[in-house]
Parts: C-alpha cells; sequence; structure tokens
C-alpha cells in the first residue's frame, strides 16, 4: 500500500509541478513576457504568442515524459522492494526524484532561452517607458503582511519537546534503534542505542528544516511588494492578503515536517508506531501541503 502511495505520489507531483511550469508563461502579469517588461498591448503580438506556444508544448511533452517515467522508476523500486534488492530499489527511488526534478531545471533553461528571444524583439520595436509613475499608499501600516519572524520561536519549542519525548522514552527504548526501512515497510538499518542515534538524528533534522522555513519566511518579508499604479490601494490589498496566507501556511508546513519528523522518530525508536506508519503519515503530510499550495494560488493568486 505504501508503495503504491509513494509511486502515485512522485507522479502526480511530476505531473502537476509540469503543467504548472508549462502555463506559467499565460499566468505572468500582462506587462510581462518571460520576465522581460513589455506593453500590456504586445501580449497579442503573433512572435510572442508563438514563443509562449511553443514553450508549453515542450514543457507539456517533458512532463508528460517524466510522469510515465516516474512511474517505470516506480515499479522498479517496488520489484526491488518485493525481492530484496537494495540496489534496483535504490535506483527506482533515485529515478523518480530525478522525474520531478527534470521539468523544474528544463523549465529554467527554456525561460532563459525564451527571455533572449523577447529581449531581442524587445530592442528591435523598441519598446521602451517613456515615462515613470511613482505610487504612494496612504496608511500603508493597515495593509496585511506577512506574520512575525517571532513565530519562527515555535520551532524551539519542538526542539525542547522532541529532546523531552525523547528523554522520557528512552529507558523502554530497545538496545536496536530502527534507523531506516524499505517501502516494503521492513526495517533494513539498524544502530545501537546510544545519545546520539537517538537525539543525533532527529534534533538535526528539525534544526535543518526551522533554518529552511525560516530563511524562506524572512525573504517573504523583504520581497518586493508589486504595485499596479492604476490601483495602488487594491492591489497593495491583494498582494498583501497573498503574502499574510502564505507565511502563515509556510510555517504551519515548517512545524507540522519538523514535529512529524523528530516525534515521529523518537515514537518509532521506541515502538509506539512503526517506520512504514510514520512515512505513511508523512506522505499524506506531503499531499495536503500539495493541495493547500494551490489552493492558496487560486484564492489569492498573484500572477
Amino acid at each position: 500500500m505504501i508503495v503504491v502511495a509513494t509511486v502515485g505520489m512522485f507522479a502526480a507531483m511530476t505531473l502537476a509541478l509540469g503543467l504548472l511550469l508549462a502555463f506559467t508563461p499565460y499566468l505572468m502579469r500582462r506587462n510581462e513576457c518571460f520576465a522581460v517588461t513589455v506593453p500590456a498591448s504586445a501580449q497579442k503580438d503573433p512572435r510572442l504568442v508563438a514563443l509562449k506556444k511553443r514553450y508549453a508544448t515542450a514543457m507539456v511533452a517533458l512532463t508528460a515524459a517524466c510522469t510515465i517515467a516516474a512511474i517505470a522508476a516506480g515499479v522498479l523500486m517496488a520489484q526491488g522492494a518485493e525481492q530484496a534488492d537494495s540496489a534496483a530499489s535504490g535506483i527506482g527511488i533515485a529515478l523518480m526524484c530525478a522525474a520531478l526534478f527534470v521539468p523544474a531545471i528544463a523549465s529554467f533553461a527554456l525561460m532563459l532561452v525564451f527571455r533572449k528571444r523577447v529581449t531581442a524583439i524587445k530592442k528591435a520595436e523598441g519598446w521602451a517607458a517613456e515615462h515613470r509613475t511613482r505610487t504612494a499608499i496612504v496608511g500603508e501600516d493597515d495593509v496585511p503582511g506577512a506574520i512575525s519572524l517571532a513565530w519562527n520561536l515555535l520551532y524551539v519549542v519542538i526542539v525542547l519537546f522532541t529532546t523531552a519525548l525523547g528523554c522520557a522514552l528512552y529507558p523502554s527504548m530497545p538496545d536496536l534503534i530502527p534507523m531506516h526501512g524499505d517501502f516494503a515497510g521492513n526495517v533494513d538499518s539498524y544502530a545501537d542505542k546510544s545519545i546520539g542515534s537517538v537525539f543525533g538524528f532527529p534534533l538535526l533534522m528539525e534544526a535543518f528544516f526551522a533554518l529552511i522555513f525560516f530563511g524562506c519566511h524572512a525573504i517573504m518579508l523583504r520581497s518586493k511588494r508589486p504595485t499596479d499604479p492604476g490601483a495602488p490601494a487594491t492591489s497593495a490589498l491583494a498582494y498583501g492578503l497573498f503574502v499574510r496566507a502564505e507565511s502563515i501556511f509556510l510555517l504551519a508546513v515548517g512545524v507540522i515536517i519538523s514535529a512529524g519528523i523528530g516525534v515521529g522518530f523518537m515514537l518509532s525508536a521506541a515502538g509506539v508506531i512503526t517506520l512504514m506508519q510514520m512515512g505513511l503519515a508523512m506522505i499524506i503530510v506531503g499531499i495536503l501541503v500539495v493541495i493547500g499550495s494551490v489552493a492558496i494560488s487560486l484564492v489569492y493568486g498573484q500572477a
């Protein structure tokens, strides 16, 4: 069951990511084309329309190929797990991960290629701003924004709670701590019970995710706030609501993932739950994260 769920998750994520990247040029602001500022009226220019179609067609074809490759890699991984062939299982996992990242890398490369072509068209047509427009928003402090960085102190609470839980469960833990399991649910790696094996991995992973999500939150607070000169108040409010929702979601995801890994490891080490149950729970969390991200994009979408 967990094998099927894992393969399905990777294939679905590959398909969803690839299609999102494929249609990104159509979701950008009307005065942008492949991250190049152009007149809004130029969006109907046959050359720009053709570039968008070529990019989307290439990305859709690549996404379809990567999705099929992810499923094939999943079959290889499942066969390796059934036959206790760790090499085949490892290759399958590596290929599934590669299939997920290929659309993102290809999209970046294609964006650079088409950006260069749009820049050439812009230069040939002489598209340039004839004047500057400055916009001021009265009462900017009342506009919603990202939540405070102080909320990231929750990660400290998680680390302390995980440490306390580990100390409480340590005496009841077996002499061999399960460290890794295959996709069939069988534990294939153990470590001798020690302070390092019990506390090292979960606390390091919690600290790692805390730094990652803290960095993302900090960048969000310092990101440029786009404003439409034609509707300064409305555009500022829309972006403020988006950033606030995104920052809350980011914090929730970070807390759930870091706590899930740390607390889940302690519970599995003590035999309260199995590694398979922990892995299945993290897969469910991953699916919910994707759904939540799409929902925020649809409700608060900012191009």
